[in-house]
């Protein structure tokens, strides 16, 4: 089982965890670099979003990264958010 690397860090992939496939060549890749290379980016911060992440307006946002372009109050809890017409940013 040694031998098993990921395509794209070479660490060996540990096979109680399994692996993924890079979605552009098909070769496996560990849990990490699955992350890295497949995971859904924030709209905002364009990190792969991990965890707590929320779909607004069809973009991806991390909770903490989902607050108005003017003033930076966080949305997450508020009862209604909105864009500007080309649905740009967020208020």
């Amino acid at each position: 089982y040694h031998c098993f690397k990921c395509s794209n860090c070479n660490s060996v992939i540990n096979s109680e965890v399994g692996y993924f496939k890079n979605k552009a060549n098909q070769l496996p890749l560990c849990t990490d670099c699955n992350l890295k290379l497949n995971g859904v980016k924030c709209t905002r911060c364009s990190r792969v979003i991990e965890k707590d992440g929320l779909t607004f307006a069809d973009k991806d946002y991390h909770e903490g990264c989902f607050k108005c372009d003017k003033c930076g109050v966080e949305l997450v809890k508020m009862k209604k958010t909105l864009t500007d017409k080309e649905a740009k940013g967020l208020y």
